[in-house]
């Protein structure tokens, strides 16, 4: 049974603190461990807490000193080459949600479009709806057009339907489109 997820707030009950410390110092060290036997990457880890006078190092304080030392070394540009402000992160998370925000409203806008023309419901179309479906129209028949050659050229792979063996062209599509909506449907 999976563990419930956990608030990430401080915690007041000093036992109950002690001992989760305790638990994820260790499992910090054998993931600090296993990530730089796995990846061949050197890292070390320094805990420090009110209750311990010495910190706790990983692997070992003059290994990490050493480190600590070569990352000194390295020039500013390379050492701060990932480094964000809290300010930048928050942005790029911000534009980041307003993408997928805007790619989930262009889906639904679609969704919907495509409902209405199943349902035959026209005058629910502005002149922007009606040119957006008529794009989606030529991409969608764009890409039957390449599945039907994919399926011409390449005859033994899966088999080929008789509504599958005659092309479509978009000229067609747009002949036997009536005035109460496309022929297809």
């Amino acid at each position: 049974m999976p563990r419930k997820k956990t608030e990430l707030i401080y915690i007041t009950d000093d036992p109950s603190r002690k001992s989760t410390l305790r638990k994820r110092e260790k499992t910090l060290i054998q993931k600090m461990n296993e990530i730089s036997i796995l990846c061949d990457v050197k890292g070390c880890a320094i805990i420090h807490d009110k209750l311990n006078s010495e910190p706790r190092v990983w692997p070992s304080p003059a290994e990490a000193q050493n480190m600590v030392s070569e990352f000194d070394a390295l020039p500013e540009k390379v050492r701060s080459k990932n480094v964000k402000s809290h300010e930048t992160f928050l942005t790029e998370r911000i534009i980041k949600g307003k993408q997928q925000i805007e790619k989930m409203a262009k889906k639904e806008a679609r969704k919907n479009m495509f409902e209405n023309l199943i349902h035959r419901n026209f005058g629910k179309f502005t002149d922007e709806n009606l040119n957006q479906l008529r794009k989606a129209t030529v991409e969608y028949l764009e890409k039957v057009k390449i599945a039907i050659d994919n399926k011409n050229n390449n005859p033994h792979e899966g088999s080929t339907s008789e509504c599958c063996s005659n092309t479509i062209s978009t000229d067609h599509a747009a002949e036997t489109a009536t005035a109460d909506g496309p022929g297809c449907f």
